[in-house]
């Protein structure tokens, strides 16, 4: 008995005096509802908090064996068991059988890999075979998915970014400048490749479009805050309160969607994302701005955004922060930070770190056909040592702080290695004392604990 009626006794009617989450259960299975085929569980129209998420479809049974130690005649053989299906508040829709999503962005990520691959390997094989196809049928959908204002200028509405604690919104910056690369590499692919493009019905009409929109596309900027905005309007959506939420993490166990999709606040590393994919898109003094806004309102709920902060720190001189994040991406399962390593490793994260060194650290870049490094090395790192293939060619990189701290061997003779980097410029070639089979890895004095939610800079 409670102590008081949370539910009045009324006739023909039912009903709750007022939300209660330690009688949350409770009240899902006095309001659940069935109609002899499909039964729901009383969950709230947000889909949480929940008790008990649960939607049972009749005939939709799990079977199991049921043992007898002596068997006999008319002895049942198996039992059927009523299976809780996944829960029918979160509504999925599927085309054709294939789950309709708005984070389109995933097709650009797969067209720039086809273009990467290109650039960094020199070899046209994929292309020629299904990269263009490939390049071709993203960029026709990213034609479909935007359009033109009345000043010409490019968007793409309705799509969610890689931050999942934003959802369905305009003009993505990394949605957009994804398409945008998108769009340019199907025109060059189709250009470099005229007869197998025809075959695939593409007109120079077409090509020209494509260069059109990613020309135009739209790159939310605002000029008061003079910060990128992730997608449009965002930097003036009501702020989150962190303090309150300190001791609630991940933000998705605690708060509805609802709240997070409209608020300052961030998951998973998305205009940051953008930032070091497209950096040639940034000026230095934006990238620094960004990260500074950024960094205060990213929660890291998601283990894939570490290696990405670390990277752009480090780019703007960020480098014990930067440092942090390539501690916490690597040691997510040994000192289990998520509290959830028992549930399977985090593969990505892990895959991350050395995104995380050689891209933070290291500085590596590859824009237009052009490999570039920019070394910094935090206190903590006395000796940053991997090697990368670069058409055909082992390039042995060693960096260690000081001046000219950046050293570059090959195998054997390449025809262009072109590299920056802070304080100066590199040297590249065969230095007898460098060239040795070099270590990816880092060495490290004491590690730091792992940083607070959000990250802060000083």
């Amino acid at each position: 008995m409670t102590e008081r009626a949370e539910f009045p006794v009324e006739p023909w009617c039912l009903r709750e005096r007022g939300l209660n989450l330690d009688l949350l259960a409770r009240s899902e299975s006095l309001f659940a509802m069935s109609n002899g085929h499909i039964g729901l569980r009383g969950n709230l129209d947000e889909g949480e908090p929940y008790g008990i998420p649960g939607t049972y479809l009749n005939s939709f049974y799990e079977v199991r064996p049921l043992p007898h130690a002596e068997p006999g005649y008319g002895y049942p053989e198996s039992g059927q068991e009523i299976v809780n299906v996944t829960n029918g508040k979160l509504i999925r829709l599927l085309v054709d059988d294939a789950p309709l999503d708005v984070r389109f962005h995933i097709n650009a990520d797969i067209a720039a890999a086809v273009t990467r691959y290109r650039s960094v390997t020199g070899d046209e094989t994929l292309e020629t075979e299904v990269g263009l196809e490939i390049l071709v049928d993203t960029a026709r959908l990213w034609i479909s998915l935007g359009h033109h204002d009345l000043d010409g200028v490019w968007h793409i509405a309705g799509v969610t970014g890689p931050d999942e604690y934003t959802a369905i919104v305009n003009d993505n910056v990394f949605t957009n400048l994804a398409a945008a690369h998108n769009l340019r590499s199907a025109a060059e692919a189709a250009e470099r490749h005229p007869r197998r493009a025809r075959d695939l019905g593409i007109t120079l009409e077409e090509v020209a479009a494509w260069r059109d929109a990613a020309g135009a596309v739209n790159i939310p900027y605002d000029p008061d805050l003079r910060v990128h905005q992730q997608s449009a309007g965002f930097t003036r959506l009501p702020p989150w309160d962190f303090e309150a939420s300190r001791e609630k993490y991940p933000l998705l166990l605690h708060a509805p969607y609802f709240d997070l999709y409209r608020r300052q606040v961030i998951r998973q590393a998305d205009l940051l994302l953008a930032q070091y994919w497209f950096g040639d898109r940034f000026d230095d003094e934006n990238k620094a701005r960004n990260v500074d806004y950024y960094e205060r309102r990213t929660v890291r709920d998601s283990s894939l955004s570490a290696a990405v902060q670390a990277v752009t720190a480090a780019e703007v001189g960020h480098l014990e922060l930067a440092y942090d994040y390539v501690y916490e991406a690597a040691q997510i399962d040994l000192r289990d930070l998520d509290h959830n390593s028992g549930d399977g490793m985090h593969i990505a994260s892990l895959a991350s770190v050395w995104t995380a060194l050689v891209a933070g650290f290291g500085g590596l870049r590859e824009y237009q056909g052009q490999l570039s490094f920019a070394p910094q090395l935090p206190d903590l790192i006395t000796r940053l040592s991997f090697t990368v293939q670069w058409r055909g060619q082992r390039l042995e990189v060693d960096i260690e702080p000081g001046p000219g701290d950046l050293w570059v061997a090959r195998q054997d003779r390449l025809r262009v290695v072109a590299f920056r980097h802070h304080g100066g410029r590199g040297h590249g070639g065969r230095r007898k004392a460098r060239h040795r089979a070099y270590q990816q890895a880092a060495s490290t004095a004491t590690p730091p604990a792992a940083t607070a939610r959000p990250g802060t800079l000083a």
